[in-house]
Protein backbone atom coordinates (compact mmCIF):
# COMPACT_ATOMS: atom_id res chain seq x y z
CA UNK A 1 0.00 0.00 0.00
CA UNK A 2 1.45 3.37 -0.95
CA UNK A 3 1.61 6.44 1.28
CA UNK A 4 0.06 5.03 4.42
CA UNK A 5 -1.81 7.59 6.55
CA UNK A 6 0.27 7.08 9.67
CA UNK A 7 -1.34 9.74 11.91
CA UNK A 8 -4.78 8.21 11.36
CA UNK A 9 -3.60 4.63 11.76
CA UNK A 10 -1.62 5.27 14.92
CA UNK A 11 -4.67 6.80 16.52
CA UNK A 12 -6.40 3.41 16.57
CA UNK A 13 -3.67 0.80 16.15
CA UNK A 14 -0.35 0.16 17.89
CA UNK A 15 1.59 0.02 14.60
CA UNK A 16 1.17 0.34 10.85
CA UNK A 17 1.35 -3.46 10.56
CA UNK A 18 -1.53 -3.75 13.02
CA UNK A 19 -3.46 -1.19 10.96
CA UNK A 20 -2.83 -3.09 7.73
CA UNK A 21 -4.00 -6.33 9.38
CA UNK A 22 -7.10 -4.50 10.63
CA UNK A 23 -7.74 -3.13 7.14
CA UNK A 24 -7.53 -6.62 5.64
CA UNK A 25 -9.99 -7.93 8.23
CA UNK A 26 -12.40 -5.03 7.76
CA UNK A 27 -12.12 -5.18 3.96
CA UNK A 28 -13.11 -8.84 3.97
CA UNK A 29 -16.10 -7.96 6.17
CA UNK A 30 -17.03 -5.09 3.84
CA UNK A 31 -16.93 -7.40 0.81
CA UNK A 32 -19.05 -9.99 2.58
CA UNK A 33 -21.70 -7.40 3.51
CA UNK A 34 -21.52 -8.13 7.27
CA UNK A 35 -21.90 -4.96 9.32
CA UNK A 36 -21.11 -2.58 6.45
CA UNK A 37 -21.87 0.69 8.28
CA UNK A 38 -19.66 0.09 11.28
CA UNK A 39 -16.97 -1.42 9.03
CA UNK A 40 -17.02 1.69 6.82
CA UNK A 41 -16.74 3.98 9.82
CA UNK A 42 -13.76 2.05 11.19
CA UNK A 43 -11.98 2.00 7.83
CA UNK A 44 -12.56 5.73 7.36
CA UNK A 45 -11.21 6.39 10.84
CA UNK A 46 -7.91 4.72 9.86
CA UNK A 47 -7.40 7.39 7.22
CA UNK A 48 -8.01 8.13 3.55
CA UNK A 49 -5.33 5.79 2.17
CA UNK A 50 -6.54 2.77 4.15
CA UNK A 51 -10.18 3.49 3.25
CA UNK A 52 -9.31 4.03 -0.42
CA UNK A 53 -7.20 0.85 -0.53
CA UNK A 54 -10.16 -1.11 0.83
CA UNK A 55 -12.46 0.47 -1.76
CA UNK A 56 -10.02 -0.35 -4.57
CA UNK A 57 -9.74 -3.98 -3.46
CA UNK A 58 -13.52 -4.32 -3.19
CA UNK A 59 -13.97 -2.65 -6.59
CA UNK A 60 -11.56 -5.06 -8.27
CA UNK A 61 -13.42 -8.08 -6.93
CA UNK A 62 -16.99 -6.82 -7.37
CA UNK A 63 -19.01 -8.42 -10.13
CA UNK A 64 -22.17 -6.35 -9.95
CA UNK A 65 -22.13 -2.87 -11.51
CA UNK A 66 -24.10 -1.48 -8.56
CA UNK A 67 -21.40 -2.59 -6.13
CA UNK A 68 -18.59 -1.18 -8.29
CA UNK A 69 -20.51 2.09 -8.63
CA UNK A 70 -20.93 2.36 -4.85
CA UNK A 71 -17.23 1.71 -4.18
CA UNK A 72 -16.21 4.38 -6.70
CA UNK A 73 -18.77 6.83 -5.30
CA UNK A 74 -17.32 6.38 -1.81
CA UNK A 75 -13.89 7.31 -3.17
CA UNK A 76 -15.10 10.78 -4.22
CA UNK A 77 -14.77 12.01 -0.62
CA UNK A 78 -11.10 10.96 -0.44
CA UNK A 79 -10.07 12.02 -3.95
CA UNK A 80 -8.03 15.04 -2.88
CA UNK A 81 -6.13 13.31 -0.09
CA UNK A 82 -5.59 9.82 -1.46
CA UNK A 83 -3.57 8.66 -4.46
CA UNK A 84 -5.35 5.33 -4.18
CA UNK A 85 -8.75 7.01 -4.57
CA UNK A 86 -7.50 8.68 -7.75
CA UNK A 87 -6.14 5.33 -8.97
CA UNK A 88 -9.59 3.83 -8.39
CA UNK A 89 -11.11 6.68 -10.42
CA UNK A 90 -8.66 6.07 -13.26
CA UNK A 91 -9.35 2.34 -13.26
CA UNK A 92 -13.11 2.93 -13.26
CA UNK A 93 -12.85 5.23 -16.32
CA UNK A 94 -12.83 2.08 -18.45
CA UNK A 95 -15.50 0.11 -16.58
CA UNK A 96 -18.10 -1.56 -18.78
CA UNK A 97 -20.94 0.13 -16.84
CA UNK A 98 -21.63 3.77 -17.70
CA UNK A 99 -22.85 4.48 -14.16
CA UNK A 100 -19.46 3.41 -12.80
CA UNK A 101 -17.71 5.58 -15.40
CA UNK A 102 -19.94 8.50 -14.34
CA UNK A 103 -18.75 8.12 -10.73
CA UNK A 104 -15.15 7.85 -11.95
CA UNK A 105 -15.55 11.24 -13.65
CA UNK A 106 -16.71 12.66 -10.34
CA UNK A 107 -13.76 11.20 -8.41
CA UNK A 108 -11.29 12.69 -10.84
CA UNK A 109 -13.08 16.04 -11.16
CA UNK A 110 -13.18 16.47 -7.40
CA UNK A 111 -9.51 15.52 -7.06
CA UNK A 112 -8.42 18.48 -9.22
CA UNK A 113 -5.24 16.48 -9.92
CA UNK A 114 -3.73 17.60 -13.24
CA UNK A 115 -1.71 14.39 -13.53
CA UNK A 116 -4.88 12.44 -14.45
CA UNK A 117 -5.66 14.63 -17.48
CA UNK A 118 -3.77 12.54 -20.08
CA UNK A 119 -5.62 9.37 -19.03
CA UNK A 120 -8.93 11.25 -19.09
CA UNK A 121 -8.25 12.58 -22.59
CA UNK A 122 -7.43 9.04 -23.75
CA UNK A 123 -10.68 7.79 -22.22
CA UNK A 124 -12.54 10.58 -24.01
CA UNK A 125 -11.35 9.23 -27.36
CA UNK A 126 -12.77 5.75 -26.73
CA UNK A 127 -15.92 6.64 -24.75
CA UNK A 128 -18.87 5.18 -26.74
CA UNK A 129 -21.68 7.26 -25.20
CA UNK A 130 -22.20 10.92 -26.10
CA UNK A 131 -23.66 11.81 -22.68
CA UNK A 132 -20.62 10.29 -20.94
CA UNK A 133 -18.28 12.23 -23.27
CA UNK A 134 -19.98 15.47 -22.17
CA UNK A 135 -19.52 14.55 -18.51
CA UNK A 136 -15.91 13.60 -19.08
CA UNK A 137 -15.29 16.93 -20.84
CA UNK A 138 -16.85 18.71 -17.86
CA UNK A 139 -14.53 16.82 -15.49
CA UNK A 140 -11.51 17.72 -17.62
CA UNK A 141 -12.60 21.37 -17.64
CA UNK A 142 -13.02 21.37 -13.84
CA UNK A 143 -9.47 20.07 -13.42
CA UNK A 144 -7.99 22.48 -15.95
CA UNK A 145 -9.71 25.42 -14.24
CA UNK A 146 -8.94 24.00 -10.75
CA UNK A 147 -12.56 24.44 -9.66
CA UNK A 148 -14.58 21.28 -8.97
CA UNK A 149 -17.83 23.28 -9.07
CA UNK A 150 -17.41 23.57 -12.86
CA UNK A 151 -18.25 19.87 -13.14
CA UNK A 152 -21.82 20.88 -12.23
CA UNK A 153 -21.74 24.51 -13.41
CA UNK A 154 -20.80 23.85 -17.04
CA UNK A 155 -21.48 27.46 -18.10
CA UNK A 156 -19.14 28.67 -15.35
CA UNK A 157 -21.79 31.13 -14.16
CA UNK A 158 -20.94 30.77 -10.49
CA UNK A 159 -24.49 29.68 -9.69
CA UNK A 160 -23.93 25.92 -9.63
CA UNK A 161 -22.18 24.45 -6.58
CA UNK A 162 -21.10 20.89 -5.95
CA UNK A 163 -20.72 20.32 -2.22
CA UNK A 164 -18.89 17.05 -1.64
CA UNK A 165 -17.32 17.95 1.69
CA UNK A 166 -18.76 20.33 4.31
CA UNK A 167 -16.22 23.04 3.49
CA UNK A 168 -17.37 23.06 -0.16
CA UNK A 169 -20.68 24.70 0.78
CA UNK A 170 -19.18 27.98 2.00
CA UNK A 171 -21.71 28.02 4.85
CA UNK A 172 -19.98 28.01 8.29
CA UNK A 173 -23.11 26.68 10.02
CA UNK A 174 -23.25 23.65 7.73
CA UNK A 175 -19.50 23.12 8.12
CA UNK A 176 -19.77 23.05 11.92
CA UNK A 177 -22.87 20.84 11.93
CA UNK A 178 -21.28 18.40 9.52
CA UNK A 179 -18.08 18.17 11.55
CA UNK A 180 -20.07 17.51 14.74
CA UNK A 181 -22.07 14.81 12.98
CA UNK A 182 -18.88 13.18 11.66
CA UNK A 183 -17.34 13.10 15.14
CA UNK A 184 -20.47 11.49 16.59
CA UNK A 185 -20.56 8.96 13.77
CA UNK A 186 -16.95 7.93 14.39
CA UNK A 187 -17.60 7.60 18.12
CA UNK A 188 -20.67 5.46 17.46
CA UNK A 189 -18.74 3.27 15.03
CA UNK A 190 -15.97 2.58 17.47
CA UNK A 191 -18.41 1.64 20.18
CA UNK A 192 -19.99 -0.97 17.92
CA UNK A 193 -18.27 -4.35 18.09
CA UNK A 194 -17.82 -6.22 14.83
Amino acid sequence: MEAVSKPYARRYCASIQDAETEVQRLTSLLKSGKGPNSVRVRLKALGPEFWSAALLECYEQARRAEDRRDYVRSAIFEARESNTARRLGLRALHDRSYTVRYRAHQVLAYSLDRSVLPAMRDALKVEPREDMRKLLKAAINAIEKQNHHFYIDRKESGHGRWSVQPWDSGDPVLQHASLSWEIERIKAGWETEI
